[in-house]
């Protein structure tokens, strides 16, 4: 029951967070199409073509409480310029009203300036362009001998007015917006797998990330067949033979691989075993190079052809789980072999092996499902380092790169997606763990 909100929950936070980055949507995307539009007015046109496309010109939420000096809808400005006045004399107390009118005002007398000839013209442009400060602009008018003659006593006058207007205070005024707001908007994208266009090139973000999660999930499956391949047998061998000589030595390699870093293991082996440097024989894998294959070949055939690159990748992405599960295996292997029923199979003379594998690693197993519910989690988040470091073109390189370029639906597409994955696994995992341990039932 907690699934879906849990993934509302989410959404909600990348929303919140996609709308407090810094910068403009529709300026992006506009300068990720290559636009070299000289003339202003129609570079003017195309921004409020992308910035409706893009529904910004809707409110925020389904509703919103606001001064009551506010407008309803500020977003509705698509001006830039515009906007951003309004929002910096909003909060300084001003109505919408009177700076509608004082920046339309401000612009007539631009206009009319920039062809005239007269004393001081520089400095009255210069003072009438910035418009963040009516009051700078009051002071400026009253103290220059040429005011009379460019006919701004009535904007002097309206200026006074518009100082008188301005609110102290405020108290809060509710509004209602209905389905036509951003974060629904945004909602039905996520949920029709739309996560809008990348403002880097302009391509579907679900196609980018679609191409990605084909080398990240087939980096997962090598990674976790390894794992699995090798702990399980060591694991269990270990803690049936407590204090022979592999469990011995199994416990102090785990020890040694669970302390050291990822990221460090990974640069120690890019460093000394993918070139000759400093030594020959240690030149065992391939260095790290490029994954993309000019010939347009499918994705399997370039996959095949950089399978030995993945050796690497792989292994670091093993041996930290793989520490910590064997332990874990271990432990548990050890805790069964003490129990009744193992000392039952004893006195019927069944062989060590078939104790082990018919009886004590399907009990084992239900807590080998639970730790792959939190290491399938972990190994996504650990492979996106790994991608970064190994240059591989999966969803870390990907995420890595898309906020060093600010392309922000990238990487909140991303971020839904890993929490969606983390999410669903978890409740898989539940539903699976029910299924094959008789003992557990989802029935209240």
């Amino acid at each position: 029951m907690l699934l879906f909100p849990t993934l509302c929950m989410v959404c909600f936070i990348a929303f919140t967070l996609r709308n407090l980055v810094p910068g403009d949507s529709a300026e992006s995307y506009l300068f990720s199409q290559g636009s070299l539009i000289s003339d202003p007015m129609a570079k003017k046109v195309e921004y409020e073509k992308i910035y409706k496309r893009l529904y910004l010109d809707k409110p925020v939420f389904y509703f919103s409480v606001l001064p009551h000096y506010y407008p309803v809808n500020i977003h509705a400005f698509t001006d830039p310029e515009l906007r951003f006045l309004i929002k910096s004399l909003l909060k300084k107390g001003y109505g919408i009203e009177d700076i509608l009118e004082y920046n339309e005002t401000a612009n007539r007398f631009l206009q009319q300036w920039q062809v005239m000839e007269f004393p001081e013209r520089e400095k009255w442009i210069s003072a009438f362009s910035f418009r963040e400060d009516p009051e700078k602009i009051r002071r400026f008018i009253s103290g220059r001998p040429e005011a009379k003659q460019l006919n701004t006593g009535q904007f002097l006058t309206f200026l006074e007015k518009m100082e008188k207007n301005k609110s102290n205070f405020f108290w809060p005024k509710f509004y209602w917006h209905g389905a036509e707001n951003q974060f629904h908007k945004y909602i039905t994208g996520v949920i029709n797998l739309d996560f809008g266009l990348s403002s880097k090139d302009g391509k579907s973000v679900i196609s980018k990330m679609g191409n990605a999660m084909k080398w990240t999930f087939s980096l997962l499956m090598f990674s976790l067949f390894l794992l699995f391949l090798i702990s399980i047998p060591l694991g269990l061998f270990s803690g049936r033979y407590e204090g022979g000589l592999l469990d011995r030595y199994t416990e102090k390699i785990s020890v040694v691989l669970y302390a050291i870093p990822v990221f460090w293991l990974a640069s120690m082996l890019i460093i000394f075993c993918t070139s000759d440097q400093y030594s020959k024989f240690l030149h065992i894998f391939p260095s790290v190079g490029l994954w993309y294959d000019q010939s347009q070949s499918g994705f399997f055939s370039v996959l095949f052809q950089h399978s030995k690159q993945l050796i690497l990748p792989v292994l670091c992405l093993t041996l930290n789980d793989f520490a910590f599960l064997i332990k874990w295996i271990k432990t548990n292997t050890i805790e069964q072999k003490n129990k009744h029923y193992i000392k039952l199979a004893i006195a019927k003379g069944l062989t060590d092996q078939n104790i082990l594998f018919r009886h004590i690693l399907p009990n084992v197993g239900v807590n080998i499902v639970a730790v792959l519910i939190g290491i399938i989690p972990s190994a996504f988040a650990g492979s996106l380092l790994i991608e970064v470091i190994f240059n591989i073109p999966g969803m870390g390189r990907l995420l890595y790169n898309s906020i060093f370029a600010a392309d922000w639906n990238v990487v909140f597409g991303i971020l839904l997606f890993m929490s969606f994955i983390t999410v669903i696994i978890n409740v898989a995992g539940d539903i699976l763990l029910a299924r094959i341990n008789p003992k557990i039932h989802y029935h209240d």
